[in-house]
C-alpha cells in the first residue's frame, strides 16, 4: 500500500469522528446539567441527543431555565432558592426570623409567618450563587467549528493524490491506423465498435479499453471514437488522480470530421474514467473492455 493511500485511510474517518463528538458532548452535558437541576436526566439526555438538527438540545435549554442552578458559595453544593442553609456545610443562605426561623427578605420589617418584628441586625448571610456554565459555550462553539472542520478535512482528503502515473494521447487518421495495426486487430476493432455504436451519436463517445500488467504495474490503453471531432488543430488532454480514482480528461473541438480516432495510454492503480468534452459539452462515454490492444502504442507480448 502506498503512503498516499495510507494517509487517505487515516484521514477519511476523521470527519465522521468529529461529527460524532457533537452528540456525545451534548449528551454528557445534558445528563450532568439535568441531574444538578433535579430534572429527569435520562429523558432529557435521550431527547437532546436523538432529536434531529439539535431541536432536542434547544428545547432543553429553554426548559431548564425554570429549574434552579444555584450552588452554595462556601462548598459548591447544589441548592435551591428556598434553602435557608446549605445542607452540607451549614452555611446560612437566607435571612430567617429569629423567632420562628422562617426565611425572610432583607427589606422586610415583620415576619410574614409569625408576625414578629424583624431586627435590623439579622445575622449576615451568604446568598446562593449561580453556577458558571462554561461547558455550554464550549459545546456551542463545537456545534459551529466541528462541522466546518469535518468539511474541510473531507475536502482536503478528496484532493489528496492517491497515486502517481503517466499518460499520453495521439490522434491517428483512419488511413494511418489501418496501416499500423494488424488486420486481425482492425477486424476486431470494427466488430466491437459496430456493436457499440450502430448509429453514432453526437452526444456520445465510444472507447475500447485494454489492460495489461507488467511487473505488478497496470497500464490501460484506450481507442476513443468521437463523432465530428476528427482532424483536431488543438486538443487539451490530462490525467488527474484523487480520492475517487483516476480520470483521463480529453477536451476537443467540433470539426465535423470523422476521419480519425484517438489512442490513449495511462498507468494507474485502477482503470481510469474517461471525461470527454467537445466545445465544452461533456459527452456520455461508453467503454468496452477488450482482450487485445486496439491502439497504435506498441506493447510487449
Amino acid at each position: 500500500m502506498s503512503s498516499s493511500s495510507s494517509i487517505l485511510i487515516l484521514l477519511f474517518p476523521l470527519p465522521l469522528i468529529l461529527l460524532l463528538i457533537i452528540p456525545v458532548s451534548i449528551g454528557i452535558y445534558v445528563w450532568r446539567d439535568a441531574k444538578r437541576r433535579r430534572m429527569n436526566a435520562v429523558l432529557w439526555t435521550i431527547i437532546a441527543v436523538f432529536a434531529p438538527t439539535l431541536i432536542g438540545f434547544i428545547v432543553y435549554l429553554l426548559v431548564r431555565s425554570n429549574y434552579s442552578d444555584l450552588e452554595c458559595p462556601s462548598c459548591g453544593t447544589p441548592v435551591t432558592k428556598d434553602y435557608a442553609v446549605c445542607p452540607k456545610c451549614g452555611a446560612k443562605l437566607r435571612m430567617s426570623c429569629p423567632q420562628c426561623a422562617f426565611p425572610v427578605e432583607p427589606d422586610w420589617k415583620v415576619c410574614p409567618h409569625c408576625a414578629a418584628p424583624l431586627p435590623e441586625d439579622i445575622r449576615e448571610v451568604t446568598a446562593p450563587v449561580c453556577r458558571k456554565d462554561k461547558a455550554l459555550w464550549k459545546i456551542l462553539a463545537a456545534v459551529i467549528i466541528l462541522p466546518i472542520a469535518a468539511i474541510a478535512i473531507l475536502f482536503a482528503a478528496m484532493n489528496i493524490p492517491t497515486g502517481t502515473g503517466s499518460c499520453g494521447m495521439q490522434e491517428v487518421p483512419f488511413d494511418d491506423y489501418r496501416e499500423i495495426v494488424s488486420e486481425t486487430t482492425l477486424n476486431e476493432v470494427k466488430e466491437d465498435l459496430a456493436g457499440m455504436a450502430q448509429e453514432q451519436s453526437l452526444d456520445k463517445a465510444y472507447a475500447l479499453r485494454y489492460e495489461r500488467t507488467v511487473n505488478g504495474n497496470s497500464e490501460y490503453f484506450y481507442l476513443l471514437l468521437v463523432s465530428g471531432a476528427g482532424d483536431q488543430t488543438h486538443t487539451s488532454f490530462g490525467q488527474s488522480t484523487g480520492l475517487f480514482g483516476t480520470t483521463l480528461e480529453v477536451n476537443l473541438e467540433w470539426t465535423g470530421s470523422d476521419n480519425s480516432v484517438f489512442c490513449l495510454v495511462s498507468s494507474a492503480a485502477n482503470p481510469p474514467k474517461l471525461k470527454v468534452t467537445v466545445d465544452g459539452k461533456k459527452l456520455d462515454c461508453e467503454i468496452k473492455d477488450v482482450s487485445y490492444n486496439p491502439t497504435v502504442y506498441l506493447t510487449e507480448p
